[in-house]
């Protein structure tokens, strides 16, 4: 038996997916509540709620200012273009206290085009960003 098509259902809140089988019958049926899906993304939204990189793009330093809505500490990664993990720190943020961050030559001689910005917190991703350097 191999699978002949899949059918689709979906509302504001709710998705549904069934397979049918060449017989005609469908075989599973498989749910996913889309509320959860956007209340978590919410929620990440929340942590960070505001990160600044300026300037974007740079040339020969640039500056992460970074606002936390709670207070905890936050891992921030650097990735170069090659995805290589160029810079890692830990930063305590207090809450709704900007906190300025700059990316020193170093780092900036590391980085050939763009540069990623990952922000954690208790090893969950909370913030991506990409910058992009000119040469």
């Amino acid at each position: 038996m191999t699978q002949k098509e899949g059918i689709c259902f979906i509302s504001d809140h709710e998705l549904y997916i069934t397979d049918e089988l060449s017989s005609g019958v469908g075989q599973k049926l498989y749910y996913m509540d889309l509320q959860q899906i956007t209340t978590a993304a919410q929620s990440v939204e929340e942590i960070v709620f505001e990160v600044k990189a300026f300037p974007n793009p740079f040339r020969e330093n640039a500056t992460l200012s970074l606002l936390a809505k709670e207070s905890d500490y936050y891992t921030l990664v650097l990735y170069n273009q090659l995805g290589q993990n160029i810079f890692k720190k830990v930063v305590f943020l207090d809450a709704k206290i900007m906190q300025d961050i700059t990316l020193d030559e170093t780092i900036v001689k590391a980085c050939t085009g763009e540069l990623l910005v990952e922000i954690s917190r208790k090893n969950e991703l909370v913030y991506r960003k990409r910058l992009v350097k000119l040469r």
